[in-house]
Protein backbone atom coordinates (compact mmCIF):
# COMPACT_ATOMS: atom_id res chain seq x y z
CA UNK A 1 0.00 0.00 0.00
CA UNK A 2 1.43 3.08 -1.25
CA UNK A 3 0.93 6.66 0.47
CA UNK A 4 -2.44 7.74 -1.79
CA UNK A 5 -4.15 4.04 -0.61
CA UNK A 6 -2.56 5.53 3.12
CA UNK A 7 -4.15 8.35 2.88
CA UNK A 8 -7.55 7.20 1.30
CA UNK A 9 -7.24 4.85 4.45
CA UNK A 10 -7.02 7.15 7.41
CA UNK A 11 -9.68 9.39 5.15
CA UNK A 12 -12.14 6.86 5.34
CA UNK A 13 -11.60 5.76 8.87
CA UNK A 14 -11.96 9.19 9.95
CA UNK A 15 -15.38 10.30 8.04
CA UNK A 16 -16.64 7.01 8.99
CA UNK A 17 -15.42 6.35 12.23
CA UNK A 18 -13.89 9.41 13.64
CA UNK A 19 -10.64 7.42 14.46
CA UNK A 20 -6.81 6.79 13.29
CA UNK A 21 -4.95 4.19 12.20
CA UNK A 22 -3.82 3.85 15.65
CA UNK A 23 -7.46 3.24 17.32
CA UNK A 24 -7.73 0.29 14.74
CA UNK A 25 -5.41 -1.91 17.30
CA UNK A 26 -8.53 -1.14 19.61
CA UNK A 27 -11.12 -1.37 16.66
CA UNK A 28 -9.56 -3.34 13.91
CA UNK A 29 -13.11 -4.33 12.44
CA UNK A 30 -12.81 -0.47 11.15
CA UNK A 31 -9.70 -1.29 9.35
CA UNK A 32 -11.49 -4.39 8.07
CA UNK A 33 -13.94 -2.82 6.50
CA UNK A 34 -12.18 -0.12 5.33
CA UNK A 35 -9.93 -2.06 3.48
CA UNK A 36 -12.38 -4.67 2.19
CA UNK A 37 -14.45 -1.75 0.75
CA UNK A 38 -11.71 -0.05 -0.90
CA UNK A 39 -9.94 -3.23 -1.90
CA UNK A 40 -12.37 -5.55 -1.90
CA UNK A 41 -10.95 -9.60 -1.37
CA UNK A 42 -7.14 -8.41 -2.01
CA UNK A 43 -7.39 -6.13 1.32
CA UNK A 44 -6.07 -10.07 2.74
CA UNK A 45 -2.72 -9.31 0.98
CA UNK A 46 -2.49 -6.33 3.16
CA UNK A 47 -3.10 -7.70 6.01
CA UNK A 48 -0.25 -10.38 5.44
CA UNK A 49 1.95 -7.23 5.03
CA UNK A 50 0.66 -5.86 8.35
CA UNK A 51 1.80 -9.16 10.10
CA UNK A 52 5.20 -8.88 8.51
CA UNK A 53 5.67 -5.75 9.44
CA UNK A 54 4.86 -6.60 13.23
CA UNK A 55 6.94 -9.74 12.87
CA UNK A 56 10.09 -7.53 11.10
CA UNK A 57 9.42 -4.81 14.72
CA UNK A 58 9.11 -7.84 17.40
CA UNK A 59 6.11 -6.37 18.64
CA UNK A 60 6.09 -7.09 22.08
CA UNK A 61 2.15 -7.29 22.79
CA UNK A 62 -0.31 -10.23 21.68
CA UNK A 63 -1.73 -9.23 17.94
CA UNK A 64 -3.85 -12.54 17.48
CA UNK A 65 -6.99 -11.05 18.10
CA UNK A 66 -6.16 -8.17 16.09
CA UNK A 67 -5.60 -10.91 13.19
CA UNK A 68 -8.68 -12.61 14.02
CA UNK A 69 -10.70 -10.11 13.44
CA UNK A 70 -9.04 -9.22 10.48
CA UNK A 71 -9.16 -12.46 8.52
CA UNK A 72 -11.43 -13.36 5.71
CA UNK A 73 -14.39 -15.22 6.33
Amino acid sequence: MGPPELEKVKSCLKDDYAATIEDCFDHPEYLKQILSDLFGYCYQDIIDDIKQVFKDIDVEYQMEEFYTVLRVK
